[in-house]
């Protein structure tokens, strides 16, 4: 049978007291190994509750981390079928590639279509009946 820490620190002071020797010496070793063992096993037992508060934590953080990389992917579909979108939409209305910059396209939440919400800016339809009027 194996015993216990507590056991052992049991019967290390129990000897310290009840051990004769001349000098008191190894009483006060016996004692001293009793003390440092429930510091130890203090210390062991302190780590493991860490550990596991560690391995909690991290668990959540890889979680999280998951569900941030598919909300990133996720993301970037977006982005992609977006800029596609908006690809469409200029060889579409802008067959010459005449892009204005910053203010060419606004979008407009009308059809809920993402090509069919965007619209060209003014400068563009003007410059494009323009180009109709004086071929």
């Amino acid at each position: 049978m194996k015993a216990t820490t507590e056991q052992i620190v049991s019967a290390l002071r129990v000897l310290s007291v009840e051990m004769h020797s001349e000098d008191g010496v190894a009483n006060a070793v016996v004692a001293e190994a009793a003390d440092r063992l429930t510091l130890m096993a203090n210390l062991v037992a302190r780590h493991v509750e860490e550990t596991k508060e560690d391995t909690e934590q991290m668990a959540v953080a890889s979680e999280t981390m998951v569900e941030a990389t598919a909300k990133i992917q996720s993301l970037r579909e977006r982005i992609k079928r977006l800029e596609e979108a908006v690809d469409a939409y200029r060889t579409a209305y802008t067959p010459d590639g005449h892009v204005a910059p910053h203010d060419c396209f606004a979008t407009g939440p009308k059809t809920g279509n993402p090509i069919e919400d965007l619209v060209a800016c003014p400068g563009c339809c003007a410059e494009r009946k323009a180009k109709e009027a004086n071929p």
